[in-house]
C-alpha cells in the first residue's frame, strides 16, 4: 500500500465535519510521510490537527498533534521540531 492510497483511507474513517486543509507527501528524516492539515469540529471546540503518516515496510506509524484552531499557528513549528525526532527503533 503506497502512502498516499494509506491517506486516503485514513481520512475515509474521520468522522463527518473534518475537513482536509492540507495533503503532501514530504521526506520525514529518513522516511517518507504524508501530511495532514485537519480542521476538526466537536461540540464548543474548533480544533486543527497535524498529521504524519510515517511508512515503514508493511507498517503505517501515525503521529498527531492537535490544537485549538486559534493556537495551531504558533504551535506549528514545535509540531514539526517534534516529528523531526521521529525515530523507529530496531
Amino acid at each position: 500500500m503506497t502512502t498516499d492510497i494509506y491517506m486516503d483511507a485514513y481520512l475515509n474513517q474521520l468522522p463527518d465535519g473534518v475537513r482536509v486543509l492540507g495533503r503532501d507527501i514530504v521526506a520525514l528524516g529518513d522516511y517518507q510521510a504524508g501530511r495532514l492539515v485537519l480542521d476538526s469540529k466537536a461540540p464548543g471546540l474548533v480544533g486543527k490537527d497535524l498529521v504524519y503518516l510515517v511508512r515503514n515496510g508493511d507498517t503505517m506509524w501515525v503521529i498527531t498533534y492537535v490544537t485549538a484552531a486559534e493556537e495551531f499557528d504558533q504551535r506549528l513549528p514545535v509540531f514539526e521540531q517534534s516529528a523531526r525526532t521521529f525515530a523507529i527503533q530496531p
